[in-house]
């Protein structure tokens, strides 16, 4: 279990070259193109498609800004979604064709990315009312996204501050559990996406 700081995420080019993605963390580690599963922060400062990743699922969330509309051709099928910030996540797929229409300005979006048929995802987002205990399974991973900070953790580490858009990653093979508390002021929203073997 570690902490990882927004300033030491790896920056990347999107796999199109149409933006970057900060990556905060990888499965296995020293993958690339063949990840298991991966979890990043990607800047969307402009119009225009996504990656295409074939045999990928994607879970996406707005973490700051004002969304996005993606209109999504798939198949027989074209719709158009729009996300807004902190909203349930939209789950599709990276073979999908995905052009992507900011709503008001450039935004930023967690996402999960993970290998079809070998790891699932679920991906939900909650408000930190109180003292809260996440705890991971064995041989489950767990990644913790705070967009907004002000959220105090209590872990192997001892106690540390999260800031905005720092990241508790859980993956190792054993049970293991982190407390988080909010900071006063607003409620902090958070991330939380678990990821297990099928």
């Amino acid at each position: 279990m570690r902490i990882v700081r927004r300033a030491d995420c790896v920056t990347r080019p999107w796999k199109n070259g149409g933006g970057i993605a900060h990556r905060i963390a990888i499965s296995p580690p020293d993958a690339e193109s063949d990840f298991a599963w991966q979890a990043n922060l990607a800047e969307i400062s402009a119009d225009g498609p996504f990656s295409h990743y074939p045999g990928i699922d994607r879970h996406f969330v707005i973490a700051a800004g004002n969304g996005v509309e993606l209109k999504i051709v798939a198949d027989d099928v074209a719709f158009a979604q729009e996300v807004r910030p902190l909203q349930a996540p939209f789950a599709f797929r990276g073979d999908w064709s995905v052009h992507c229409r900011l709503l008001d300005g450039p935004t930023r979006a967690f996402n999960i990315l993970t290998r079809r048929g070998r790891v699932g995802a679920s991906v939900q987002i909650a408000a930190l009312e109180a003292m809260t205990v996440v705890r991971k399974a064995a041989n489950e991973q767990v990644v913790l996204f705070f967009p907004h900070g002000a959220v105090t953790a209590h872990g192997t580490w001892g106690s540390a501050e999260l800031g905005a858009d720092d990241a508790i990653v859980m993956d190792e093979t054993e049970w293991n559990e982190v407390a988080l508390a909010p900071i006063g002021g607003p409620l902090p929203r958070y991330i939380t996406a678990r990821l297990a073997t099928p």
